[in-house]
């Protein structure tokens, strides 16, 4: 009869043990499906993101490729070729206006009183 006590007992105390099991499991698998459900929502929020992205990258490209058309379409070798001479040898009024704003300083960086000065205030000016 005692040996029965004692085989009830480890057996009760088996039972509680697996019934703590289960309720931690339960618990675990709560959490685990909590977790499941923000992941997926994490995931659809990037998804939304990329596809913003995808949009927007498909937009800048058309952007771009309308640009480097109109640059091909309005690029004129002669016209540069113009500028060019332009700015190396411009017509002595002009000339004298930019020496007259190269020497107010408008960028604060000297370039010299020459008229190579005045054109690196030129260049530096037209990256604005």
């Amino acid at each position: 009869m005692v040996e029965l006590e004692k085989e009830f007992e480890k057996v009760s105390t088996l039972i509680k043990e697996i019934d703590e099991s289960k309720i931690k499991t339960e618990e675990t698998t709560i959490q685990t499906q909590t977790l499941n459900i923000q992941i997926a929502k994490k995931v659809e929020e990037v998804s939304l993101k990329q596809e913003k992205a995808n949009i927007v990258m498909k937009e800048s490209e058309k952007v771009k490729q309308e640009i480097e058309a109109a640059v091909e379409e309005n690029l004129d070798e002669k016209k540069i070729k113009g500028l060019q001479g332009f700015i190396n040898n411009p017509p002595s009024k002009i000339k004298y206006i930019v020496q007259a704003v190269n020497c107010l300083n408008p960028t604060g960086s000297s370039f010299g009183n020459n008229w190579e000065g005045c054109k690196q205030l030129v260049m530096k000016a037209s990256a604005f």
